[in-house]
């Protein structure tokens, strides 16, 4: 009796199917023993594409697993590859399979909504289906972003956010009326002519129109003061206050298109984060940032395919969409996207002007953002790493350990680490030490003081393995004795209290600006002036909270004064230049957010620069400067003076301090470019 034939698997199985596969666009899925979906995949021909899964030793140890695991597939055939795309892109999404790239996705994003059902049209927050008769305002990227934005709508154009049964049933103004973000128009505080211009001033101004309402607005408010009526200026100031506090707080607006959505994608160590800015209105309503999972191999350009595909899958696509990577089948894309839109869908992958500088920022963000993701995952494993898991007397450390019902397991957790910072043998350069204070040449690469990143091995914890234990009662025992600080790669001399008096003493001088502080920086090209002064004021950029930026309204005053020393490079066009900059106010970073805000980042900044790809050199010495400065590995910045008033000896301490090893070599490479 012969035993019955092992149904077929893998590459043979998949070359079973070619016999009846037509040669017409479709959707195809791969299945496993268990009827699992290992993969779903469009193709503009069935029988081609599936065709090339039964080649053996063509293929990746990817797309091989695949096809190894595979016993059955499923086909679909489409009317065209558009819609076989779509009909792809549906069934990732809700199929989830392990070899495709998915993301968790809460479905819909919050709106705006201006009803058109009422009297007095109500200003709300909507979420899901538009089955309310009104103007939708949106995608915004948060709850949060919507709700900042509607309270400082109210404030700009007072209009109602009550359901209609509380409109129906007051009887007297509310308290929104009287911290003046509603009209008011229950109690007939305005007449429906009067309402309804407010509601229209809020229409044209969410959809970008918002200069030509503040010129109205600032008319009014000039005729009102002219003729004393400065009650009814003040409330028209008041509304024009209001909003120019949306448009600070939305970041960056562009001004070279109204309707985008922006996709940066950065990859690093097998993960990806993509991150998606909504632009709308000329107006940027937020980000969100997404981790899709997929396999390492996978290129990020077909990873951020994928992603946007789904991504429309259950939402309507701008008209223009701008892609950190040049999209494999970004034709067939796009023209998939304008069927869900109901008109033209385009797919751009800036290459220089306003849409670049934007990508560039969201690529920064996405950067790091995947960077704290990393950071934290790690964590949580040297957490879990140290976690010691006893089942009786046998301890697990099978991840995959299979749990019956009934075991007893006991879980013994590693003490957590000190709060307080420990004293460590860190090598210091001492330039001054007294009973008093302590100046060293910080080197670049040692963080000053303990953070999440950083627990330890910082300057924080060299400063107490040098001075004792007796610095933690100085300043406080996070950042003890530290009045001052550099960033993690920028070079040169700080000053640390050692007592009271002179942490006292030091911190009064930095606040009242009598330090002097100077700093060489070799930065890309030459500053247009040989020297000059940079006063802005300086805060967190909205749209990148990790980075500063110079601000037109809020932050703090900064003072920069700049000198350049020498230039790299021809006349007409230096590749770069040495400068010295000096401190009037505030911090040492803000020479790198001045510096960039002039357009000369520093060399080497991760944070501000851009990586650039070194020119090619017409003699050795120039190939050798260009390379030294396109791979420089961190911003070309050292603190060379710091000068102070002595706590107890009153008299003025000034020291000085020597290029780093790396900075001299920098600049003695970049010299090449002025030899004849």
């Amino acid at each position: 009796m012969s035993s019955p034939e092992a149904p077929l698997k893998g590459a043979e199985r998949i070359a079973a199917y070619l016999k009846t596969l037509p040669d017409a666009p479709g959707v195809y899925r791969m299945m496993n023993a268990a009827g699992d979906v290992l993969y779903v995949g469009k193709a503009k021909s069935l029988k081609k594409r599936v065709s090339s899964y039964a080649l053996r030793g063509a293929h990746n140890e990817r797309i091989s697993r695949m096809i190894a695991e595979t016993t059955e597939m499923l086909f679909v055939t489409t009317a065209s590859e558009t819609d076989a795309l779509l009909l792809e892109s549906n069934l990732i999404k809700r199929l989830k399979p392990r070899y495709n790239v998915s993301y968790r996705d809460d479905k819909s994003f919050p709106n705006i909504l201006l009803r058109e059902d009422h009297p007095f049209p109500q200003l709300l927050k909507h979420r899901g289906a538009k089955t309310i008769k009104g103007v939708y305002f949106g995608p915004f990227a948060s709850a949060g972003a919507v709700n900042r934005t509607l309270n400082t709508l109210q404030r700009a154009f007072l209009l109602r956010s009550c359901s209609d049964s509380v409109f129906e049933s007051r009887t007297r103004p509310c308290l929104l009326f009287q911290i003046k973000r509603c009209s008011a128009p229950c109690v007939n505080r305005i007449d429906l002519g009067g309402y309804h211009e407010l509601v229209e001033e809020a229409e044209s101004f969410l959809k970008g129109k918002s200069q030509a309402v503040q010129d109205e607005l600032k008319a009014e408010m000039t005729k009102a003061s002219d003729a004393m009526d400065f009650e009814a200026a003040a409330k028209l100031r008041d509304r024009l206050k209001a909003m120019s506090h949306i448009q600070s707080s939305q970041g960056v607006n562009p001004s070279t298109f109204e309707e985008a959505d922006l996709f940066a994608a950065h990859a690093e160590g097998g993960h990806t984060c993509i991150q998606v800015f909504f632009f709308r209105a000329g107006q940027n309503w937020g980000n969100r940032p997404y981790f899709p999972r997929h396999d390492p191999d996978l290129p990020l350009a077909e990873v951020l395919e994928s992603f946007i595909g789904q991504f429309y899958d259950e939402r309507t696509p701008p008209g223009l969409i701008l892609t950190s990577e040049d999209l494999p089948g970004r034709a067939l894309l796009a023209e998939a996207l304008a069927i869900r839109a109901g008109g033209k869908v385009d797919i751009a992958l800036p290459q220089r002007g306003e849409k670049r500088d934007i990508m560039d920022r969201a690529l920064t963000n996405a950067r790091e953002q995947l960077g704290r993701r990393m950071a934290e995952n790690s964590a949580q494993t040297q957490l879990l790493e140290g976690v010691a898991v006893s089942l009786g007397e046998r301890t697990i450390k099978d991840a995959n350990h299979r749990v019956k019902p009934g075991d007893a397991f006991a879980l013994v957790v590693p003490p957590t680490a000190p709060a307080i910072p420990q004293g460590e043998d860190i090598p210091l350069t001492v330039i001054h030490e007294d009973k008093d204070l302590i100046v060293i040449d910080k080197p670049a690469g040692l963080v000053v003081h303990p953070a999440a990143g950083n627990p330890d091995g910082t300057l924080v914890n060299a400063l107490i393995g040098h001075c004792g234990e007796d610095m933690l009662s100085i300043g406080g025992e996070a950042r003890p004795g530290i009045v001052h600080r550099l960033d993690k790669d920028t070079s040169g001399l700080m000053v640390a209290a050692k007592t009271e008096r002179a942490m006292a003493s030091l911190a009064k001088q930095f606040a009242n600006h009598t330090i002097e502080r100077a700093y060489n920086a070799v930065v890309w090209g030459a500053p247009r002036d040989s020297s000059g002064v940079i006063e802005s004021q300086i805060g967190r950029s909205p749209f990148d909270r990790k980075r500063m930026t110079v601000l037109r309204t809020g932050g703090k005053r900064a003072v920069t004064r700049y000198k350049v020393l020498e230039k790299f490079g021809p006349v007409e066009r230096p590749f770069a230049s040495l400068i010295e900059c000096r401190l009037e106010t505030g911090r040492t970073h803000q020479i790198r957010v001045h510096l960039t805000h002039l357009g000369h980042p520093l060399v080497g900044d991760p944070q501000y620069g851009r990586s650039r790809a070194a020119p090619r050199g017409k003699t050795p010495g120039e190939t050798a400067a260009f390379t030294a400065a396109t791979e420089f590995p961190r911003q070309a910045l050292h603190a060379f003076v710091l000068g102070f008033q002595h706590p107890s000896l009153h008299k003025t301490l000034r020291f000085e301090s020597p290029w780093p090893a790396d900075f001299a070599a920098l600049v003695g490479a970049l010299r090449n470019l002025n030899s004849p």
